[in-house]
């Protein structure tokens, strides 16, 4: 009994150890499923697709103790599979291609078995694989290809290979077999995931595009910024082309690179073989391509991709995105991009056509960009109006008193001065500021005077002389200054920019003079002068010689609408080689003969008003009081409308002078607020601003007719403006 006891133990002892073989597929199942674990956290992961494929590969290589992995799946043109992702010897390159037909990566792939070669030595005879090893100077012995499956469909191979032979026992198949599968399901959730991402993206891109393209600016500079938003998505660069008239070109309208060539030819281009196809065309060794750019070459580029941006059916330009990096257009990239091109068509062509329609000159006037210029121009010159018309105003008022002589001339100094910045203020006011257009008689010296101090820094900084030679008590033209001076300014600027094309310096030359019913003005250049080919264009919209993002193409046919506005006509004259003269040809404005003078009555003396003063700047506040309370005012002070509107009520005033912009209740406010309470004193008030050329507060100065000066005040003119309410005045009583 004892005997048989001791014989079961021993038998349990023996059954408890696992023999060796036992133990080495116990230990190769455990790294299975360790490695499975592993590859669900690769995949899971957030690294790129290709990325994740290569760590999935090097866990199979680990795990299963063989040389090499790799990853194969079906090219969708070719009927055989490519290489997507290879780690170990690298016998198979990214991108190596293997048909069905001749390959045992295509049978195991159309047959969804694995096939196993022992010796692959000996065992192969020939073909693609054999090959491909041969000049390696590699010798694997075991090689196994398993198809990997997702949802009951093969997506693609996975081989392995080691030099050892006999390698890929029925275990270890068993086991590559579960990884095969399981990489299939992971690569199926990795390119769904892999999918949704590129969708957002796409998204995110249309939706800038879309925004940037509906917003402010030039078509050429709104295009440059969603090609930036596409190539911070893909590539190293990206152009947008159109084709010319002719159909026979496609020229450059924006591009990321500056040595993006201008112009190229429609046939004979991957560029234009894609706007003619309405096809994608992908070149992944742009250095070997024939039609290839030597230029974009010798600088780097080595893959490149062209879009047709198709709308309606028609194709209407051409996207262009290239990389330093060969074979970098993926399938998923190419897809991506080709997504994001059909979704910008309908925002390019309708901002193409938006800018089209802007050729005419008020749109210009009033683009963006000046509009914002006008707005921050009107909050300087507020500000700098306000302690400069106290700066002045005081001055005024001690140059009135009985001081020593240099005294005197040192305020007379002060007070040119002050006239000079309050100058250079209006300047800027008014060529920020965009307004309806008025007719006028326009004073051409004053004019042609007025855009050269505009343009005197850049000339000077650019060390070019500017010469005027303008005659004596030239007659006005009717039209208006601004707009005038709008064309000036772009005459100078486009000499300007010819001159400095030269690097160095040079001299401008304006010069006017009335011929008959006509003023003619003309403006040289001693620049490089304009090809023939190119003179006889220059006036078409959007036709430009400048860079990308130096010129929109648009202000010279803007400036000859403005001039053919005014009854006049513009045109260009060049020899090349020796600089450009610009005509411009506008009429005398016929004047009815003066009127005799009437007998002057002499006014009599203004009687003492109560006036009542409103600004919120102490000093400005002070200084009107003492200039209104020197001609024998009585004059109260408020801080703002609201204090001013509790004087109102407090007491009878003959006058109300206030500013118009103030913290708290402004003029116009006030205004408003009297005509309901006080409305007799409505039409007494004498408005002080320093932005007259604001759209809104011209037309509120319009809509009430009341009087009103422009920051810096001069204490002569408020004086007269305040004595001409006193006729009235005198009437009611």
């Amino acid at each position: 009994m004892a005997t048989s006891k001791r014989r079961n133990t021993a038998r349990d002892e023996r059954g408890s150890r696992p023999s060796a073989s036992a133990r080495e597929a116990r230990d190769e199942q455990s790294r299975a499923l360790e490695a499975l674990y592993k590859i669900s956290s690769i995949v899971a992961g957030p690294q790129p697709f290709t990325e994740t494929l290569l760590g999935v590969l090097e866990e199979v290589k680990t795990v299963m103790e063989v040389d090499s992995a790799d990853l194969r799946m079906p090219d969708a043109e070719k009927a055989g599979l490519r290489v997507v992702a290879s780690v170990g010897s690298a016998l198979h390159p990214i991108g190596t291609f293997r048909a069905y037909a001749d390959s045992r990566t295509g049978r195991a792939f159309q047959q969804g078995k694995p096939i196993i070669s022992h010796d692959f030595e000996v065992n192969h005879r020939g073909g693609a694989d054999r090959s491909q090893r041969s000049r390696s100077g590699y010798d694997a012995q075991s090689v196994a290809w398993l198809p990997v499956k997702a949802s009951g469909r093969t997506v693609g191979v996975l081989a392995v290979d080691t030099a050892k032979r006999d390698h890929f026992n029925a275990h270890r198949v068993r086991i590559l077999t579960t990884i095969a599968d399981g990489i299939g399901t992971l690569i199926e959730n990795a390119q769904l995931r892999e999918t949704e991402r590129r969708h957002v993206r796409e998204l995110e891109v249309l939706h800038q595009a879309a925004t940037i393209l509906a917003g402010d600016g030039t078509f050429e500079e709104k295009a440059k910024r969603v090609l930036d938003a596409i190539v911070a998505l893909s590539g190293d660069c990206a152009s947008l082309r159109v084709p010319d008239e002719s159909g026979e070109q496609l020229r450059l309208l924006a591009a990321t690179w500056r040595g993006t060539i201008d112009v190229i030819e429609v046939r004979g281009s991957t560029t234009g073989e894609a706007f003619s196809s309405g096809k994608p065309v992908v070149v992944n060794d742009y250095a070997a391509d024939p039609r290839a750019s030597q230029r974009a070459v010798d600088h780097g580029f080595r893959s490149m991709a062209a879009f047709p941006i198709v709308v309606d059916g028609v194709p209407r330009a051409a996207l262009v995105v290239s990389s330093r990096l060969r074979s970098y257009f993926t399938p998923e990239r190419v897809a991506l991009l080709a997504t994001i091109a059909a979704g910008i068509g309908p925002s390019i062509e309708r901002a193409r056509a938006s800018e089209q329609l802007q050729v005419a000159e008020q749109q210009l006037v009033q683009s963006g960009k000046l509009a914002a210029i006008g707005e921050l121009a009107a909050g300087i010159a507020h500000e700098i109006n306000n302690p400069l018309n106290n700066v002045m105003g005081f001055a005024q008022l001690l140059m009135d008193q009985d001081l020593p002589p240099q005294a005197q001339r040192d305020l007379e100094k002060i007070y040119a001065e002050g006239q000079r910045a309050a100058t250079i203020v209006q300047q800027v006011l008014v060529f920020a500021r965009t307004k309806e257009p008025e007719t006028r008689p326009v004073d051409i010296r004053a004019m042609i005077d007025h855009a050269c101090s505009l343009k005197a820094y850049d000339l000077r900084r650019r060390s070019i002389e500017l010469r005027t030679h303008v005659a004596d008590s030239l007659p006005p033209v009717a039209g208006d200054d601004q707009r005038l001076i709008e064309v000036m300014l772009n005459l100078l600027t486009n000499a300007e920019q010819a001159i400095a094309s030269t690097e160095r310096a040079g001299v401008i030359t304006i010069s006017c003079e009335a011929d008959g019913d006509r003023i003619r003005i003309r403006v040289s250049d001693d620049g490089p002068g304009i090809p023939p080919e190119v003179l006889g264009r220059i006036f078409e919209p959007f036709f430009t010689t400048k860079g990308v993002g130096a010129g929109t193409g648009l202000g010279l046919s803007i400036c000859q609408g403005i001039i053919r506005q005014h009854q006049g006509e513009l045109w260009a004259e060049s020899d090349l080689g020796t600089g450009a003269t610009f005509h411009v040809e506008l009429p005398v404005l016929v004047t009815p003969p003066p009127r005799a003078a009437s007998p002057v009555e002499e006014q009599p003396p203004v009687p003492p008003m109560r006036i009542l003063v409103v600004d919120d700047e102490p000093n400005a506040r002070d200084l009107m009081a003492r200039v209104l309370m020197s001609d024998g005012h009585a004059v109260d002070t408020a801080s703002d409308g609201a204090d001013a509107g509790s004087r109102l009520r407090e007491a009878s005033y003959d006058c109300v002078v206030t500013d118009m912009r103030m913290a708290g209740m402004g003029g116009e406010e006030l205004y408003r607020l009297t005509e309901q309470t006080i409305p007799e004193l409505a039409g007494r008030f004498i408005f002080v601003t320093g932005d007259t050329m604001s759209p809104e507060t011209s037309a509120f100065l319009s809509s009430t007719a009341s009087p009103h000066l422009m920051k810096p005040i001069d204490g002569g003119e408020l004086r007269r403006r305040v004595a001409e309410l006193q006729p009235v005045r005198a009437a009611e009583r």
